[in-house]
């Protein structure tokens, strides 16, 4: 079962885009060396498929598919809304 998505707030929409991106992608790069450092290098491709074959069914699936273009639909009112605001 997914998790619910967190509500789209002024506060949780700052605090994505203040993220610190450089150190996400350091830590993610980091951790991905040591797992294929222990494990060998054909485990980097082992694990993108294990990650592949885990979402591409659930994000691939119509319902689902058909919910992301709605959120994303109302999103973009949202946003829209909030520029002319601005």
């Amino acid at each position: 079962m997914l998790a619910p998505m967190s509500k789209l707030t002024r506060q949780n929409v700052r605090a994505f885009l203040e993220r610190d991106w450089d150190l996400a992608r350091r830590t993610k790069d980091e951790a991905v060396a040591r797992y294929v450092q222990a494990r060998g290098a054909a485990s980097a491709g082992a694990l993108a498929q294990a990650l592949f074959d885990q979402v591409w069914p659930r994000i691939n699936e119509p319902t689902r598919r058909a919910e992301d273009l709605a959120h994303h639909l109302a999103m973009r009112k949202k946003l829209g809304k909030a520029s002319r605001r601005r």
